[in-house]
């Protein structure tokens, strides 16, 4: 707003300063006159150069005047620094939570995993005992028969 106030005020005084040179064409103007007006023209200048230099808004070159897209917040060297700690804060926040979830994720798997492995061996364990009987099965074991025992059961020889 000062900025619009200083650059209206700028036009005005060129306006007025055209206006004088005409007329000063017509009729001559002391020196005395022109160097006031030459020190009003750099005064002038001075505030509107103070007006943008104490504006936080800066007016963007080759756009318009007056039109609020036109300007942009200027960033100082503060501000810059806390922009950056802040998105380096958040980063490290977000590579935490990462860090956080990951773990989280793997400690549910491996239970899963060890649940799962559990019930496989629990279901293999019944699936084996309703196979067996629970009485205890006999064992046979089969020999050659010695020749004392061929000729006792009188088993041809082939």
């Amino acid at each position: 707003m000062l900025v619009e106030w200083a650059e209206d005020r700028w036009k005005e005084l060129l306006g007025a300063i055209r206006g004088r040179r005409r007329s000063s064409s017509e009729s001559k103007q002391e020196p005395d006159e022109l160097q006031e007006e030459f020190e009003q023209q750099q005064e002038y200048e001075r505030q509107i150069e103070t007006a943008h230099q104490k504006s936080q808004f800066k007016h963007v070159h080759g756009l318009p005047w007056g039109d609020p897209a036109s300007y942009v917040k200027a960033s100082a060297p503060d501000d810059l620094e806390w922009a950056r700690e802040h998105r380096k804060r958040a980063d490290e926040q977000r590579e935490q939570e990462a860090r956080e979830f990951l773990i989280r994720e793997s400690e549910r798997v491996r239970k899963e995993r060890e649940e799962r492995e559990e019930r496989l061996k629990t279901q293999q364990r019944e699936s084996e005992s309703k196979s067996e009987p629970n009485t205890p099965t006999p064992l046979i074991v089969i020999r050659s028969l010695s020749e004392e025992a061929e000729d006792e059961a009188c088993i041809p020889a082939a």
